[in-house]
């Protein structure tokens, strides 16, 4: 694909096929911008880049101008281009096997693991450990069963003083945000997310103490939310109920958890956001908002 994108160079050298060429640009321009807006870049589990196989039928046609510009050159030339051909045939076809036999993953492949198994049909035992983040799991059971491979980086306590959410060094006792009785949510906690963590190959908990005036309805139980922000659009939500079991007791603090695995976040400024949406007709306080980041450590190969 990239040998047929590059080939459009050559084109530029036949004076009657400008027509063509600028067709050609303004379809992979167009094509390339359509398939890189999605969130799924990968477009699911496959070997390669999918959603460009429906696109070979057009840049063959550069391709077949490279092609014939080589066949043109001295026999060396010729001779190269044979075997780089044959090179990146057999390579294609391996490697379609390594996929079939679980070598290669068809979408959590890394560096780390692709080279770790590159031309080779022995399987590597660390291969599991140089994958990306398997974020179909349970993020409770990824951290309990691999508790030993995260790292937690904790932000400090966030609370609510003069109209504003801030950080706070310790455990506050008067600093919480209260959600009356007419209203649906409370202000929003953002925070960009390159201060929360470098790598989105990792698993945040939202961690706070929430208490209420009066039993907790069980059609209208209060929710947990975070979102990932990009240009002011959600590309990501997540949501939690609580329990009324948790608020059991009227005018008792609890602890609520909230834990998820972070999303494919397309930039470090995007915003991460964090806010209670009540539902019910109690009144509902909320102090100490913490929020820890769980990053995978780095894998011995």
């Amino acid at each position: 694909m990239l040998i047929a994108l590059g080939s459009l160079i050559w084109m530029w050298k036949n004076k009657n096929k400008n027509q063509a060429l600028v067709s050609l640009s303004v379809f992979s321009v167009i094509n390339i911008y359509l398939l890189s807006s999605w969130t799924c870049l990968w477009y699911a589990e496959s070997f390669g880049q999918r959603s460009m196989v429906q696109s070979y039928l057009i840049y063959i046609i550069p391709l077949g101008f490279l092609i014939q510009h080589l066949l043109k050159q001295n026999k060396k030339i010729i001779i190269s281009l044979g075997l780089i051909i044959g090179l990146f045939t057999f390579l294609n076809i391996f490697q379609s096997y390594q996929t079939n036999k679980g070598l290669i993953h068809p979408s959590r492949t890394t560096k780390e693991s692709y080279w770790a198994h590159f031309l080779s049909l022995n399987f590597n035992p660390n291969f599991d450990n140089l994958l990306l983040l398997d974020k179909g799991r349970i993020p409770s059971e990824e951290l309990q069963n691999s508790a030993n491979n995260y790292k937690a980086t904790s932000t400090p306590m966030i609370n609510f003083d003069s109209q504003k959410w801030v950080y706070t060094k310790n455990v506050e006792e008067n600093m919480a945000y209260e959600i009356l009785s007419d209203q649906e949510y409370s202000s929003v906690i953002q925070i960009p997310f390159g201060e929360l963590s470098n790598t989105d190959e990792a698993i945040y908990k939202v961690s706070a103490e929430v208490l209420t005036n009066q039993p907790i309805n069980q059609n209208n139980k209060p929710i947990l939310v975070t979102k990932m922000i990009h240009k002011k659009k959600a590309y990501s939500d997540k949501y939690m109920e609580i329990q009324p079991e948790i608020l059991h007791t009227e005018n008792t603090w609890q602890k609520v958890e909230m834990l998820n695995f972070i999303p494919t976040v397309r930039n470090p400024k995007d915003k991460f956001e964090f806010f209670v949406w009540k539902r019910g007709n109690e009144v509902l306080k909320i102090r100490n908002v913490q929020i820890t980041i769980y990053t995978k450590t780095k894998p011995l190969n």
